[in-house]
Formats: structure tokens, sequence, C-alpha cells
């Protein structure tokens, strides 16, 4: 590894630029990934940016990806009800379908009068978590769909940097840290496209 002095000269060669509010964790990713190199040089660290900054995305587009379907959910619930505001039901619900997935529902939340007539709508309409969530990927699947094809090229693009950094004698586990990578993310966006098309399957 480089000495420090050397290495915060080489990271002055750095061009991206997030919002402030997403500047901390990409620089996070980045850092984590400049430690893993054996020798660092200028065309490294732009290679290494690049792949940080697609890995980003592809966490960020998850998460996305996730909130369309968890608001797409409460929005779901409340369409055929006799609610007069249905935009704070729904982003009440939504809220809640959050909690419970993340499991952080709290005793407060759990007492409220918006869970009890969640809970009470989820009844009356003979609905499971998984049954809405089918209904709600199926209302935004336009939408997913958008999303799942940016996904797919920001995998592709950091299959082709993962080709460029290789040549550079990477660290084995770098190497083996973006396979894994790739394919925890892979995995997760086929089983959601999965999922829309068993739903597109069983609507027709």
């Amino acid at each position: 590894m480089t000495d420090t002095h050397a290495l915060s000269k080489l990271t002055s060669l750095r061009t991206v630029k997030m919002q402030p509010k997403h500047q901390q964790e990409f620089d996070f990713i980045f850092e984590s990934l400049i430690t893993e190199l054996d020798t660092p040089s200028a065309f490294t660290i732009v290679l290494t940016e690049q792949i940080a900054e697609c890995l980003f995305w592809l966490k960020q587009h998850n998460k996305d990806k996730e909130e369309i379907i968890c608001f797409a959910m409460g929005e779901e619930l409340v369409q055929a009800m006799l609610f007069r505001n249905l935009s704070i039901y729904a982003e009440g619900f939504t809220q809640i379908i959050k909690h419970i997935y993340a499991n952080t529902l709290d005793k407060e939340t759990e007492e409220s009068e918006l869970f009890r007539v969640f809970n009470k709508t989820m009844d009356e309409r003979g609905l499971s978590l998984d049954t809405l969530r089918a209904k709600a990927m199926l209302a935004r699947m336009d939408k997913i769909n958008d999303l799942d094809v940016v996904l797919s090229r920001h995998i592709q693009n950091l299959r082709h940097l993962q080709k460029g950094l290789d040549a550079f004698d990477f660290k084995k586990k770098m190497l083996k840290r973006l396979d894994l990578e790739i394919e925890l993310l892979t995995l997760k966006n086929d089983t959601l496209r999965d999922q829309s098309r068993k739903v597109i399957s069983q609507s027709q």
C-alpha cells in the first residue's frame, strides 16, 4: 500500500460528486475499496471510483424499487375504500408496511388508530402482505421494469470495470468481494423480476 501522502495526491483525481445526503455513503464505499488495492495508481483510482459509483447506484435503485413497491402497497390497500383523504392513509399504510418488513414496529404504532385501520382493512379485503405486494407490483410494473433496466445496466458496467481492474494485479479478496456483490445484487434483481412475471401470468 502506498503511503498516506501519495494516496492523498492520487485521490485528488476523483471526479464523482454526489448530493450532500449521498456523499458520505459514496465516500465510504470508495474508501473501503481503496484500502484493498495493492498498488494504487492514477488509472486504478479512476476505475475504483467508477466501481464505487456503480455499487452506490445499484444499492440506491434497489432501495428506490422497494420504496415504490411499499408505497404502491399502501395505495392499493386504500384504493377501493371509502376514505376521504386517500393520500394520508396511503402514506400512513406505507410507513406501517415498511416497519413490518424492517421488523421495527413499536408499541406506539401498534396501538395507534392508523394501525387498527390497517389491520381491519387487510382483514376485510382478505389480504396478506404477500398478496398485497403482488397486486402493488402489478399496478407499478412499468416503473419497476424501468428500474430493472437501469439496474441491469449498472451490473453490466460493473462487470466491465471489474475486468479492467483484474488486469492491474488487485488483491484476490477484492475481486472475490466484487463477485459476491454482483452475485447478490443480480440474485435480488432476478428474484424481483421473477415475482413480476409471476404476478403478470397470474393476472392473465
